[in-house]
């Protein structure tokens, strides 16, 4: 019932907002073509020629309209290929990124590898030297 009064209250006033005591008094006349101070035929030949500018100016709009149409559609094929591009180079970047990872990944196991083989020759030149301290007699005699 509430839905029902408030339809009936909103086209109530909208009935009111369309009547003529709404609208100006001067919006309410219809417009009367100027008394014309010359021939008929003047009128005539100036509508004509207003007509003829009008039909120019839709001309050159047209053309306007179509010109700006190829610029859209131009625009739209460049943005369209430099999307594509973008993407291309995304692509680039990411394979790009992943071999930078890869090679970061292979340092750091080489610099682990040298680390192993520089401690290892380490030891090695250690025992190397406490070899040289040994007079000869005594290596000679070690390894008879």
């Amino acid at each position: 019932m509430g839905a029902r009064v408030a339809f009936i209250a909103t086209f109530a006033g909208a009935v009111a907002f369309t009547t003529p005591a709404s609208v100006p008094a001067a919006a309410q006349q219809v417009p009367q073509p100027p008394a014309s101070s010359g021939p008929p035929g003047e009128d005539l030949q100036a509508i004509e020629r207003a007509l003829q500018v009008d039909r120019e100016r839709a001309r050159a709009l047209a053309t306007k309209a179509a010109t700006l149409a190829r610029e859209i559609q131009a625009l739209r094929v460049s943005s369209i290929a430099a999307a594509r591009k973008a993407q291309n180079l995304e692509a680039r970047l990411s394979g790009i990124e992943a071999r930078l990872r890869d090679l970061a990944a292979r340092e750091h196991a080489k610099v682990a590898d040298l680390a192993a083989r520089r401690r290892q020759l380490g030891l090695s030149l250690a025992a190397l030297q406490r070899i040289a301290l040994l007079p000869m007699d005594s290596l000679t005699i070690a390894f008879a």
